[in-house]
C-alpha cells in the first residue's frame, strides 16, 4: 500500500503535466491563473529548495530568443517571465539559479556586449549607439556603460 506523501507526490507531479501541457498546447502568454499554480505546486512538491534546479534547457531557451530579438526594446521582468510562462517570482528565482544573475541585469549586460560590438566594429557616434539599443539618453547609455564594463563608451 503507498503511503499518503507518495500518492500526494504522485498527484502534484500528474496535475503539474496536466497544466504544463495545457500552457505548451494553448500558448496563452495570459493564462495567469494555470500559471500561478503550476508555480505554487512546482515549489511545494519540491520542499528542499536548496537543491532546486533553474530554468529547464526549453526555458532558458525561450528566454534567451525573447531577449534577442527585443534586446533594443525596454524588457521587463514581466515580460522576461511570459516568454517563459512563469510567474515573474519564480522566473527571476530560477533565471538567477540558471545563470547567476538577475534577469534585468542580464538583459542590460547582453545589451552592453552588444554595444561593444557595435563601438569596435562600426564607426557611429555613441550617441547612435545608445539610441540604437533603445536608450533615450547618451548620458544614461555612457553612465550604464561605465558601470557594467568598466570604462567609458568612447575609451
Amino acid at each position: 500500500m503507498q503511503s499518503k506523501e507518495h500518492l500526494l507526490a504522485s498527484l502534484t507531479t500528474q496535475i503539474l503535466k496536466n497544466i504544463e501541457s495545457s500552457l505548451h498546447a494553448r500558448n496563452n502568454q495570459d493564462d495567469t491563473i494555470n500559471k500561478i499554480l503550476f508555480d505554487y505546486l512546482s515549489s511545494s512538491a519540491n520542499p528542499n529548495k536548496d537543491q532546486e534546479i533553474g530554468l529547464s534547457e526549453k526555458k532558458l531557451q525561450s528566454t534567451l530568443n525573447f531577449i534577442d530579438k527585443n534586446i533594443k526594446n525596454n524588457i521587463t521582468l514581466k515580460e522576461l517571465a511570459e516568454a517563459a510562462n512563469l510567474s515573474e517570482f519564480h522566473f527571476s528565482r530560477m533565471f538567477k539559479k540558471t545563470t547567476q544573475k538577475p534577469p534585468l541585469q542580464f538583459v542590460a549586460e547582453r545589451r552592453m556586449e552588444l554595444a561593444k560590438e557595435l563601438l569596435k566594429n562600426t564607426d557611429k557616434a555613441v550617441t547612435w549607439i545608445s539610441y540604437e539599443l533603445g536608450y533615450k539618453s547618451s548620458a544614461y547609455f555612457s553612465n550604464k556603460f561605465k558601470k557594467i564594463v568598466g570604462s567609458t563608451p568612447s575609451e
